[in-house]
């Protein structure tokens, strides 16, 4: 009897120790894959733009905006900012709506240390900075970032910081510039459909990051 109760105790382990290893390989699987270098993948109506990100130049701007994009944070919004030559701008939460006067205003509750050490060039991402006249630290928004359309000099001078680059879809850029605006670069409400975004993070293998512009 006592060999017999051995025989089915250790039958149970090994049953278990199948059921839990099988278990845990089903978790590691399922789970996103988070090592190699991140990308951004922004999709909109009229094709995907890729972003490269300046880890090691705008380690905070980069986890931030990181964060915000696996969390589902800029998921509905639009660039409500469109101003040829100078800038396109998104990531406002006051633009998951149909009312565009106050597109630009929304922001999160805290602020982003100064990261500047990257001028900005065509295909810049920088981050927005909220309207504040006491901005004397130049810290960025929490959400709000922009892509450049050229060299911005003004921009540098005020110290926005610049934490990713273009790596493609710029011709998807191009198509948004053509969309009708107003006054101060919000597309009419007839193409804000047309803005709107949904941000992907992937993570890719490779030997050489680009992490210098």
């Amino acid at each position: 009897m006592k060999l017999s109760r051995m025989l089915r105790f250790i039958n149970s382990l090994v049953q278990n120790s199948l059921f839990y290893s099988g278990f845990f390989f089903l978790l590691i699987s399922c789970s996103p894959n988070k090592s190699g270098i991140p990308k951004a993948q922004i999709t909109l109506p009229q094709g995907i733009i890729t972003l490269g990100f300046f880890s090691e130049k705008a380690p905070k701007h980069v986890q931030n905006f990181i964060k915000l994009a696996e969390d589902g944070f800029f998921d509905g919004t639009t660039f409500h900012r469109i101003i040829p030559g100078f800038v396109i701008q998104g990531g406002d939460p006051k633009s998951k709506d149909t009312y565009i006067m106050d597109d630009g205003t929304g922001t999160l509750d805290y602020e982003i240390d100064s990261e500047f050490a990257i001028k900005h060039f065509a295909g810049a991402v920088g981050m927005a900075k909220r309207p504040n006249q006491n901005n004397n630290e130049n810290k960025s928004s929490g959400c709000q970032f922009y892509i450049a359309l050229d060299s911005l000099p003004k921009l540098d001078y005020d110290k926005h910081t610049v934490f990713a680059y273009v790596e493609d879809g710029m011709d998807v850029l191009n198509m948004l510039l053509k969309l009708k605006t107003n006054s101060v670069g919000n597309p009419n409400e007839a193409h804000l459909k047309h803005t709107e975004m949904s941000v992907q993070i992937l993570y890719e293998q490779s030997k050489n990051p680009v992490d210098d512009k």
